[in-house]
């Protein structure tokens, strides 16, 4: 995805299906998003792309100084899509 000011979010989302009493059933199963600023390295990333697919990761890294953040979130922490673009907004403000 790409936003008015540059700021790119890659998204990958992979999905299993499966029918139960003929109803087709999705479900996500393996998920990344990460959040470029324009001539800058990612500054957000989520994503459950580790051994354990229930341990998803959050990484932030300040666009000035380096520093990242990291912390693990269960599956229901992990935020849908509008909310990581309302976090890559208020990382990018400025840049």
């Amino acid at each position: 995805m790409y936003c008015n000011s540059g700021v790119t979010l890659l998204v990958e989302k992979w999905f299993e299906t499966r029918y139960v009493r003929g109803l087709l059933q999705v479900r996500g199963h393996t998920y990344r998003y990460i959040g470029y600023i324009p001539g800058d390295t990612w500054v957000l990333k989520y994503h459950n792309l580790h051994e354990d697919i229930n341990e998803y990761i959050h990484r932030v890294r300040d666009p000035v100084s380096g520093r990242v953040e990291s912390e693990i979130l269960t599956r229901s922490q992990f935020p849908v899509m509008s909310e990581v673009l309302d976090e890559l907004e208020i990382i990018s403000e400025g840049q």
